[in-house]
């Protein structure tokens, strides 16, 4: 029988590890630090949830901006991110700042207009309210600065290895059987596809045929 903290976090469990490859190394001022692709969480959430939107999603998104004498503009931004989960919604507050404008250092200055602030502003509320769930918690939690963590995310999302089916394997061994010499072996064996060469009765048989064209030529 589940236990209640078992209950309350299968949730998190079932998000909380993050494929690497949807990953990069960035840095905010002088903090260096791992970046998850936007789109990849939505992707994850709308697995999990549904279509953005009827699922899950952002409701009573508001702006609010502040001025301040320096010439930088700030946008505040303000949503309720909400979801569905085993039939019941859940919703709680989500925000982020993000600078409109600013005069820059360089020179004499100048004002800096950043015209993707609404959507920098939303993607990182988005980011923060999926993080709330458990999305990316490894990220999140510091894992991602262990090379070691890393190298077994890599292997545990790694697709597994093709496979070659029976009529395509006896097609290929009887290709490398009917080579009449050792050009016509390594003709044969290099027409096969990476899946064909890694197969181990197809090595076996290139193996068995090498050392039979090896004996005919030491006879001749």
């Amino acid at each position: 029988m589940e236990t209640t903290e078992n209950q309350n976090l299968a949730l998190w469990e079932s998000v909380e590890k993050t494929d690497p490859k949807h990953t990069r190394k960035t840095k905010i001022g002088q903090m260096d630090i791992t970046a998850i692709a936007p789109q990849q969480q939505r992707k994850a959430a709308t697995a999990k949830f549904g279509p953005y939107g009827i699922g899950w999603g952002l409701r009573e998104e508001r702006f609010l901006y502040l001025d301040f004498d320096n010439g930088t503009k700030l946008a505040t931004y303000s949503a309720y991110f909400w979801y569905i989960w085993n039939g019941e919604e859940g919703s709680f507050p989500v925000t982020s700042n993000v600078k409109v404008c600013y005069i820059t250092k360089q020179g004499s200055g100048y004002l800096a207009i950043d015209d993707e602030y609404a959507k920098k502003a939303q993607t990182d509320a988005l980011t923060k309210g999926l993080s709330f769930l458990g999305f990316n918690a490894d990220v999140f939690m510091g894992l991602y600065d262990d090379n070691k963590y890393v190298n077994r995310m890599k292997e545990e999302f790694a697709p597994p290895p093709e496979q070659m089916d029976d009529a395509t394997r006896a097609a290929a061994i009887a290709l490398i059987q009917a080579a009449p010499d050792e050009e016509g072996l390594r003709s044969a064996w290099t027409s096969l596809t990476l899946v064909g060469r890694k197969d181990e009765a197809i090595i076996a048989a290139k193996d068995a045929a090498k050392a039979l064209l090896s004996q005919v030529t030491t006879a001749s």
